[in-house]
C-alpha cells in the first residue's frame, strides 16, 4: 500500500465555460474510472442537446454519490 487512499471509483470533471447552469457547453466532460477500468467517457444524460449543462453534471454527481458513495473527484477547471 503507498499510503494514499484506495477509492472504488475515481470522477474526473473537465469544465471549461463560464456560461449558464442550464447552457449546454461543449468544453464540459465527464470521465469515470474504477480499480480495474481505465477512464472512460460518461455520455450526457438523453436530451435534444449534444453536451452536458453544469446542472445536468450536478445532478448526474449527485446521484451516484447517493447510490454509490464516495468517490475521489478531480475538476479540470481551464
Amino acid at each position: 500500500m503507498s499510503g494514499f487512499p484506495v477509492f472504488n471509483r475515481y470522477i474526473g470533471i473537465d469544465y471549461s465555460g463560464a456560461k449558464a447552469p442550464t447552457s449546454s457547453l461543449k468544453g464540459l466532460r465527464v470521465y469515470m474510472a474504477d480499480q480495474k477500468t481505465r477512464p472512460t467517457k460518461v455520455l450526457p444524460p438523453p436530451s435534444p442537446r449534444k453536451y452536458w449543462t453544469r446542472r445536468e453534471v450536478a445532478e448526474w454527481l449527485a446521484e451516484r454519490l447517493r447510490l454509490r458513495g464516495i468517490a475521489l473527484l478531480h475538476w479540470l477547471l481551464c
